[in-house]
């Protein structure tokens, strides 16, 4: 099939569907879990229609698919100002093996208070929309926890101004003696997360994110980038949340990418086409597709997530501040010794 018929097959959905046609719009509802985005009929007009296909024809066949982790020049990261790049070394960023990945996406999960063991594989649920009334003129603007969505239950903090936001950690604890079963909790800092014998598995507070069935994902998906456009667009015909479920993470989380994705796409449809690649060096600016989606969808994501790639340690496609990944070191309890730290070369040419 060429191009041109699959461009007019897409038109004409579009015109047979109000879903497609009307955009993304709509607020995923509490099922969200079967991909219904809710009624969003009334809330695109035809201009903004053709735009979304327009948007969703130039991903299909424009999209930057280099899916190789990006670099700044010949440094794994982008230097702060006046920075040397930081010798890369299998601990940071750490080295995963598929093993350790399929370690992590097989642990039983149990509650951290009654021990039984939670089905979900996630402490959290998410039955309402963490972005509803964050924007340009909410204040602050773009900030998180702008309504009363909340995860069941509540997190740790309800705002990442409050202090001691910046010093919480989420960690690991493993029942003593058994490697298949894990628990998690927030802790008000790393060294209280120490103390009680826990691996801190990601800076800031646990979310709907923080499980280590979501942290394999993270690890085993080196482009998560292109995978989140390609739910992004089966978000439009109402299946996003089914479509993170089917890369492996939780619930709860993938309903937490499926809004940051709706989100995404309707404040940032003028920014062009998403890539991963950086600018040149050294400033090694980012796409604007994710600067916009940093500046107007991150905050509230990182927020109700808690794990991101970088307060995680973990490397990713796209290329960041060296400053703003986390020196954190994922541990699967199954091997508890990590190896001798080395260097490597990760962007030398």
């Amino acid at each position: 099939m060429n191009k041109f018929i699959i461009i007019v097959f897409v038109i004409i959905a579009a015109a047979a569907s109000p879903t497609l046609a009307k955009g993304t719009r709509g607020k995923l509802d509490a099922t969200a879990a079967e991909g219904n985005l809710g009624n969003i009929y009334d809330f695109f007009s035809f201009r903004s229609a053709f735009e979304t296909i327009s948007s969703f024809v130039k991903n299909l066949f424009q999209v930057d698919n280099d899916s190789e982790q990006s670099c700044c020049g010949e440094c794994w990261c982008i230097p702060d100002h006046g920075d040397e790049c930081p010798a890369p070394t299998n601990l940071f960023p750490q080295v995963y093996t598929a093993e350790m990945v399929e370690d992590f996406a097989s642990k039983v999960l149990v509650h951290p208070d009654t021990h039984e063991v939670v089905t979900s594989n996630n402490l959290y649920e998410l039955d309402c929309d963490p972005f509803d009334g964050v924007s340009e003129g909410s204040s602050p603007p773009w900030v998180a926890y702008q309504n009363t969505c909340r995860l069941i239950p509540e997190q740790s903090f309800d705002s990442t101004a409050e202090a001691g936001y910046s010093d919480a950690v989420c960690a690991f604890k493993y029942p003593e003696g058994d490697c298949n079963t894990y628990t998690y909790k927030t802790y008000p800092t790393r060294q209280d997360a120490e103390e009680d014998n826990a691996f801190v598995t990601h800076a800031t507070q646990c979310g709907a994110c923080s499980s280590a069935q979501d942290l394999s994902v993270y690890l085993s998906e080196t482009d998560l980038t292109a995978a989140g456009t390609k739910c992004a667009i089966k978000g439009l015909l109402g299946r996003s949340v089914d479509c993170y479920m089917n890369l492996g993470f939780t619930e709860a989380c993938a309903k937490v990418w499926a809004f940051n994705s709706q989100h995404t796409t309707e404040n940032c449809l003028g920014c062009g086409l998403p890539g991963t690649s950086p600018g040149p060096a050294p400033e090694c600016e980012l796409n604007p597709c994710v600067q916009c989606d940093d500046e107007k969808s991150g905050p509230t994501f990182n927020a109700y997530a808690g794990r991101t790639r970088r307060n995680s340690g973990i490397r990713s496609e796209l290329v960041r501040s060296c400053s703003s990944i986390e020196n954190i070191q994922q541990y699967t309890c199954s091997n508890m010794t990590l190896p001798d730290e080395e260097e490597t070369s990760l962007c030398a040419v």
